[in-house]
This record gives C-alpha cells, sequence and structure tokens, in this order.
C-alpha cells in the first residue's frame, strides 16, 4: 500500500496525466510524419499511444519483426504485434525524447526499406 501511496503522491505532484494530455497532440503529428516511408501502410494512434502497420511481405508477422530489429539496431524497443508497430512512450518524456523516438524509428523502418531492395 505504501508504493502505491507514493506512486498516487508522485502523480499527482508532477501533474503526469496532464503533462501526457498536453504531449499527445506532438506525438501523433511526430507519428504521421512517418507516412511518407513506402513501406509503412497505415499508422493510426490515440493520446500517447501509436500503431504503425508495416506492409506485409511473404507471411503475417515477417516484416513487423524485421522492421522492430531494424528499429532495434536504431536504438528503439518498442512491441510489435503480427506487422504493426506499437509506440506507447512514457507519460514523464518531454518533447525531445518524442523527437527522439520518431527519429530513430524512421532510421530503422527506413533501413529495413532499404534491406527489402537489396
Amino acid at each position: 500500500v505504501a508504493a502505491g501511496l507514493a506512486v498516487q503522491d508522485i502523480i499527482e505532484k508532477d501533474d503526469i496525466f496532464n503533462r501526457a494530455k498536453n504531449l499527445a497532440p506532438y506525438f501523433q503529428e511526430g507519428l504521421m510524419s512517418l507516412k511518407d516511408i513506402e513501406v509503412v501502410d497505415n499508422i493510426r494512434g490515440y493520446g500517447m499511444m501509436g500503431g504503425i502497420d508495416i506492409a506485409m511481405d511473404k507471411k503475417p508477422g515477417a516484416a513487423g519483426f524485421t522492421c522492430f530489429k531494424h528499429c532495434y539496431e536504431a536504438g528503439v524497443n518498442f512491441k510489435a504485434t503480427g506487422d504493426c508497430l506499437i509506440i506507447a512512450p512514457m507519460f514523464i518524456c518531454e518533447k525531445k525524447h518524442i523527437d527522439e523516438i520518431i527519429e530513430k524509428l524512421r532510421t530503422g523502418i527506413t533501413n529495413y526499406a532499404k534491406s527489402k531492395k537489396n
């Protein structure tokens, strides 16, 4: 119970939920900026969560896993489910962290797209 109360105090003191609410449009805008990458089929999101669908390659899930590995090598880690990359930054992040996430996603997805051409 003490740990739960301590977390609740931090959430209230740092106004975490309002910070996330205010940062969500910036995060969503960053996600949508990735739509120009040719292997991206769809991008959707709500609040501080987003999904990027990667065009299927050979069999379901293969493209998502391979793209996930390229993104991991670029320095960003998230959950890949099938061919969808699921991104959900921490509520304590700042704009500079969102910028870094989007930059690394762009690098990883672009590297995946280049690897398909070879």
